[in-house]
């Protein structure tokens, strides 16, 4: 289950009414999706076949790195249906999105770096990759509403 809250600022020079009217549409929005997606399918696969620190640590960065490859084909896929406006806001967002996750990461690798046993490993592992999920699916749902027009 997916919860979205979105802050509307009017001051926004990059809100229009679309944006707006969207920004409330998934606010008040649950989203259900019972099936599991493809890449966490895989995840749990992988690491059923090998769940060593190693293996396991390599099972996540794959996945990783297939849900980067999810923003990068939502963004793509973004391009194509929102207005000029919305891209460009996207594309802001996107930035500030990329340095959160740099700042995240290295917090992250702060704490688990001082923590005794390979398990944490695994742990840093995937919290990196749950910030990655966490926007391949905001984008994909940006996708969803946007595509409705």
């Amino acid at each position: 289950m997916h919860y979205f809250s979105f802050k509307i600022q009017k001051s926004s020079k990059n809100l229009n009414s679309r944006n707006i009217e969207l920004i409330k549409e998934i606010n008040t929005l649950k989203v259900t999706n019972p099936k599991k997606h493809l890449i966490d399918i895989k995840l749990e696969k992988c690491i059923n076949n090998d769940y060593s620190t190693a293996g396991m640590t390599n099972c996540v960065d794959t996945s990783a790195n297939e849900w980067t490859k999810e923003i990068e084909k939502y963004y793509s896929l973004l391009e194509k249906v929102m207005t000029k406006e919305q891209f460009i806001a996207l594309q802001n967002s996107q930035k500030i999105w990329e340095k959160y996750k740099q700042a995240q990461f290295n917090v992250n690798k702060s704490v688990f770096d001082n923590i005794q046993g390979t398990m944490y490993i695994n742990i840093l592992a995937s919290e990196q990759m749950n910030i990655v999920k966490q926007r391949a699916q905001e984008l994909e749902n940006l996708y969803y509403f946007c595509s409705k027009k």
